[in-house]
């Protein structure tokens, strides 16, 4: 056991030397011996008042982390004959006295250099061996200084006051607590594992936050989304930081997205239908064909299922139809089912037929009629000539030309036009007035927009116009000639320009041809 106690100047060691120290100086005749005795006393008395014993600096305290080794030091002036010892003040036990350890301890020794510097050693401290230690020095009265051991403790959980891993359904509160013990004082703060940001809830407010300090952390309306792995972490600069993992898992009823509800294949494909679950606890999900066959992996269906890194709540629900072929179409059905509840959602498989090939009809060419270019007129002979100048026989019952390459056809219609004479043959209700008759009336006669034919002289100053009959040029009349193609783009620039000459030109050709009209009908039947 330890000695308890102080050594100061009052041990029964020193008094009796005093006492026969005096007894010598007292009690006996002066010899040479005493003189020399009284010499040495008097020499140490002035030696002693020249150079007192003294602490030449305080203690210095330490501070050490747990299971590491500590060292105390007193340093002492001019000690002489005096001791130094080692006590713990709050259990009043002595460690040491000059070079012996007192206590049994084995984790404790002493080491000097040159008797003014004395160590305490303290090997692999623990929380026991935080506190004051003093330095005594056996003088009467004895004298002392206090020097302090303080022993770092990095932090540890006290699991008993914090939260292991958490199970609550979806939209109740939850608080994670963490407890750390540890010297000094410990930080906390909440991070979640996976990085993201923290849904906490304080003073009724809920915000998003990176990590959380604080031992608790509370959720108002735990969603999903909020189901994670936490860590604690506490740190008070004595290392290692400790971690505490806890694993906030979220209860709720499956739900299932499903991307297309209604596809379509020809036979012979493959085809994939595919469910997104959303569950947890973790649901058993499976296929079904109409709603009561269901589908297991084999040649014809390839189930599989994918786990979602995110959350650990989704998956991925996968079948394949291979060589989709006439009894494939119908209804298939994804199903989700766990502790809190199942669903179910179906998809609309049908045949696509391929596209048919049909060859395509070549389109007729088109056909432009009541072109006066295509013909010419064969001044001899009086008849019209067509493009490879064949000539065209002429229907005089009719009034229209037919032959192998004509435009005309043999009814005397032509196509298209809806009429029964060439154009250059009708007058301006669509009839013939050429020779100065017309089964229809006397309309007046058809005029070209370009030469060609002859105006034929009839009654009076009318001429008719006539396409076999190049030996004229209609110019000869040009009171009854239009103007020439060339220069129908001026007469319309100047119409434009200038509306109320179109408006006079309009009233007077209309007057003029009521006239002309009328005159050639009087003298062609008188």
């Amino acid at each position: 056991m330890a000695a308890s106690g102080g050594f100061g100047g009052g041990g029964p060691w020193r008094r009796s030397r005093r006492r026969s120290g005096w007894a010598a100086l007292l009690g006996a005749p002066p010899t040479s011996s005493t003189l020399a005795c009284c010499f040495h006393l008097l020499l140490c008395f002035a030696y002693t008042a020249a150079y007192s014993l003294e602490f030449a600096a305080p203690v210095q305290n330490v501070s050490v982390p747990r299971g590491r080794d500590a060292k105390l030091t007193c340093l002492v002036r001019h000690l002489g004959g005096y001791r130094v010892g080692w006590v713990k003040v709050d259990t009043k036990a002595i460690q040491a006295i000059h070079t012996h350890v007192i206590t049994h301890n084995p984790r404790i020794r002493v080491a000097f250099d040159d008797h003014s510097t004395w160590h305490l050693l303290i090997k692999e401290v623990t929380e026991e061996d935080a506190g004051a230690y003093m330095c005594q020095i056996n003088t009467d009265p004895m004298i002392s200084q206090l020097g302090y051991l303080e022993v770092q403790i990095p932090p540890e959980f006290v699991d008993e006051e914090s939260s292991g891993d958490v199970s609550v359904n979806e939209g109740q509160e939850v608080l994670l607590n963490c407890v750390a013990h540890a010297h000094p004082p410990a930080k906390v703060h909440w991070v979640r594992e996976d990085k993201k940001m923290i849904r906490v809830t304080s003073g009724g407010i809920t915000k998003k936050v990176a990590s959380w300090e604080g031992s608790e952390l509370f959720i108002d309306q735990v969603s999903r989304e909020d189901m994670a792995a936490y860590l604690c972490i506490a740190q008070n600069g004595v290392p290692p930081p400790k971690s505490k993992r806890v694993l906030l898992s979220v209860h709720f009823h499956p739900i299932i997205h499903v991307p297309n509800q209604l596809i379509g294949s020809p036979y012979g494909k493959n085809l994939t239908l595919e469910c997104n679950v959303e569950a947890f606890p973790k649901p058993i999900t499976f296929w079904t064909y109409d709603n009561d066959e269901m589908i297991m992996s084999s040649s014809k269906f390839h189930v599989t299922e994918e786990s979602s890194e995110s959350g650990g709540y989704s998956l991925r629900m996968t079948l394949m139809v291979v060589n989709f072929g006439p009894k494939d179409p119908g209804a298939y059905t994804c199903n989700a089912k766990n502790s809190i509840g199942e669903v179910n959602s179906k998809i609309t498989v049908y045949y696509i037929p391929p596209p048919t090939t049909t060859p395509s009809r070549p389109s007729p060419p088109f056909v432009e009629t009541n072109r006066l270019d295509d013909y010419e007129v064969d001044t001899h002979t009086g008849r019209s000539k067509d493009a490879h100048n064949s000539p065209v026989p002429f229907n005089p019952s009719s009034g229209s030309s037919s032959g192998k390459n004509s435009k005309f056809s043999d009814n005397g219609f032509s196509e298209g036009s809806g009429g029964t004479l060439p154009p250059w043959e009708r007058g301006k209700d669509g009839w013939s007035s050429a020779g100065g008759s017309s089964s229809h009336g006397d309309a007046g006669a058809f005029y070209p927009p370009t030469g060609g034919g002859i105006l034929r002289s009839g009654h009076g100053s009318r001429n008719a116009w006539d396409p076999f009959d190049g030996s004229e040029d209609s110019s000869s009349d040009s009171s009854s000639s239009l103007l020439p193609s060339t220069r129908w783009p001026c007469v319309c620039l100047l119409l434009l320009r200038w509306p109320w000459l179109a408006a006079m030109a309009s009233s007077a050709y209309y007057c003029y041809s009521s006239y002309s009209s009328s005159s050639f009908s009087s003298e062609g039947h008188v």
